[in-house]
C-alpha cells in the first residue's frame, strides 16, 4: 500500500494506470491510495483479491473506473466502492496499533496541538483507543466522533449521546456522517457541473451524495433524538444542502434550536448557505490549507469564481458565525501555524492568491484553532484561550504571529507543548523546522 499519491504533482497529471502497476508489480496486490484518502488505485492483483470483476456493480455514492468501451475495471476505485476494500486491508494486530498510536502523539504534540478530533471512529478502533486512555498512555486530549454506521454497537442500541466528561484524556464529543467526497478528488457533490469530467471519465459531472437523502434524513434524526452533536463532512454545495435539508427534517417546528451541528469543510458552501448555518446555527470547520495544496486544482476543476470562495473565513465571521479550521491529517499535515498563515494569506503552490477578500486577520486565524475550536466541542469553558481556571493547555512559539509580517508566519516554530501545565514535548536544541 502506498499512501497520499496526487495527480497533479505527478509529472503526467494523471494517476498510474492499472497495466502501468501491473508491469511495476506482477506478483503482489497493489494499492495506491489517493491523496484525499477517499478513493485509491488497484493493479490487477488487487482487483482479483478483492474480487472486483467486470460484473461488479458500481454502488450508489460510488465510482469504478473502466476499461474503454468495456465493463473491465481499470483500477481506480472511489468513495463507497473503495471504502469496503479499504475496510479489508490487513493492518497491524491490536498491540501494534497501540503501540503506533502512542507513538503518533509525537507528531500531533510537535505540532502544538493537545486536543486531536478522532473524526470517523469505527467500534473496534474505539475500543483500542480506550484501552489506551485507561493504561494512561494518552498524552493529549482526543475526542472521538462514532461513524454513523457503528453507533448501535457502540451505544448498544441506545440513542447516542455525548460523554461530557473525558476519561483518562479520552471522550465521545459526537456522531460523524459523511455526505460527498473530495473536491480534488472530483467526487465532492455539486449543483453544477465540473468544467472537468469525473474521475472515470463522466461528462457533464457533478459528483454525488455518499448517501440518499432518505438515508441522511433518518441519520440525522437519529442522532437529533439521542441529543449528540453531529459533525458532517460536506464538501460541495450539493452536498451542504443535503445537510440543511436533513437538519430541516430532523428538527421538526425547530430548525433554529442551538445543537452544536458542525458542517465539517463545508469548503464550497454559497453566501444563501451561509446564511443559513446562521439562522440554524450550525457551524462550520474550514480547511484554509486547501488554498495552498489543492488551489489551483480547485481552479481547474471548479472555476475563479467558486475556488475564491472555498473556506470563506472573513464572510462567515462577517455573518456572526465563528468558524473552526482544521488540518484533516493526513490528508494534509499537521501543522497548526501553516494552517494560520494560509488563512491569512490564500496563496496556493504556483503563487495564485485563492480568494483574497477571504483573507483573515492573523488574529482571527489564530482564534480559529484555538477557542473556536474549543467552542465547536463544547469545551470553550476550559480551553481554548489564557483565562485563570482554564487548562493549562499552551504552546511557546518561537516568534507571535500577531507581530511578524504575515507572508512569514509559516516560519514560526512551535518551541514547547503544554498539556496541564506540564511539558509533554521540547524541541531539541538547534532542530530545525521541517
Amino acid at each position: 500500500m502506498g499512501f497520499g499519491y496526487d495527480p497533479e504533482l505527478l509529472a503526467e497529471r494523471r494517476p498510474p494506470t492499472k497495466q502501468e502497476l501491473d508491469a511495476a508489480f506482477p506478483d503482489n496486490p497493489v494499492i495506491l491510495v489517493h491523496v484525499s484518502g477517499h478513493g485509491a488505485m488497484l493493479n490487477s492483483k488487487a482487483l482479483a483479491t478483492y474480487g472486483i470483476t467486470a460484473a461488479t456493480p458500481t454502488p450508489e455514492g460510488g465510482v469504478i473506473g473502466h476499461e474503454p468501451g468495456s465493463n473491465e475495471p481499470d483500477g481506480l476505485l472511489f468513495e463507497t466502492a473503495f471504502l469496503p476494500i479499504f475496510s479489508k486491508v490487513p493492518g497491524p494486530g491490536d498491540d501494534e496499533t497501540l503501540d503506533l498510536l502512542e507513538a503518533g502523539q509525537k507528531l500531533y504534540l510537535e505540532s502544538g496541538i493537545t486536543t486531536a478530533q478522532e473524526g470517523a471512529t469505527m467500534k473496534h478502533q474505539l475500543d483500542l483507543l480506550r484501552i489506551l486512555a485507561d493504561r494512561g498512555r494518552l498524552k493529549l486530549d482526543v475526542v472521538s466522533l462514532p461513524f454513523i454506521t457503528e453507533i448501535d454497537q457502540i451505544f448498544a442500541g441506545k440513542p447516542p449521546a455525548d460523554e461530557p466528561e473525558y476519561r483518562n484524556r479520552l471522550r465521545i464529543g459526537g456522531v460523524k456522517i459523511v455526505a460527498d467526497g473530495s473536491p480534488q478528488g472530483r467526487t465532492a457533490a455539486f449543483t453544477t457541473p465540473y468544467l472537468v469530467d469525473g474521475p472515470a471519465g463522466q461528462k457533464n459531472w457533478r459528483g454525488e451524495l455518499s448517501f440518499p437523502q432518505s438515508v441522511l434524513n433518518d441519520w440525522v434524526k437519529k442522532v437529533y433524538a439521542g441529543g449528540a452533536t453531529l459533525f458532517v463532512h460536506c464538501n460541495g454545495d450539493a452536498a451542504i444542502d443535503a445537510l440543511l435539508e436533513a437538519h430541516r427534517f430532523a428538527s421538526g417546528d425547530d430548525p433554529a434550536k442551538p445543537r452544536g451541528t458542525v458542517g465539517v469543510h463545508s469548503q464550497f458552501i454559497r453566501r444563501d448557505q451561509l446564511e443559513k448555518y446562521v439562522a440554524w446555527k450550525i457551524t462550520p470547520s474550514f480547511f484554509t490549507l486547501h488554498c495552498f495544496y489543492f488551489g489551483d486544482t480547485h481552479v481547474a476543476n471548479r472555476g475563479r469564481g467558486q475556488a475564491d470562495f472555498i473556506s470563506p473565513m472573513k464572510s462567515a465571521r462577517a455573518l456572526g458565525l465563528r468558524p473552526a479550521n482544521h488540518t484533516d491529517f493526513n490528508v494534509s499535515p499537521l501543522d497548526q501555524l501553516f494552517t494560520i498563515h494560509t488563512a491569512v494569506n490564500r496563496v496556493s503552490r504556483s503563487g495564485q492568491t485563492i480568494g483574497a477578500a477571504e483573507r483573515v486577520t492573523p488574529l482571527e486565524a489564530l482564534e480559529a484553532v484555538t477557542i473556536d475550536g474549543a467552542r465547536m466541542y463544547g469545551e470553550e469553558r476550559d480551553k481554548g484561550s489564557i483565562e485563570v481556571g482554564k487548562w493549562a493547555d499552551l504552546v511557546i512559539l518561537s516568534a507571535n504571529p500577531l507581530a511578524v509580517p504575515p507572508a512569514t508566519i509559516e516560519t514560526i516554530r512551535v518551541e514547547d507543548t503544554l498539556k496541564d501545565g506540564e511539558t509533554v514535548w521540547q524541541r531539541a536544541g538547534g532542530e530545525a523546522r521541517p
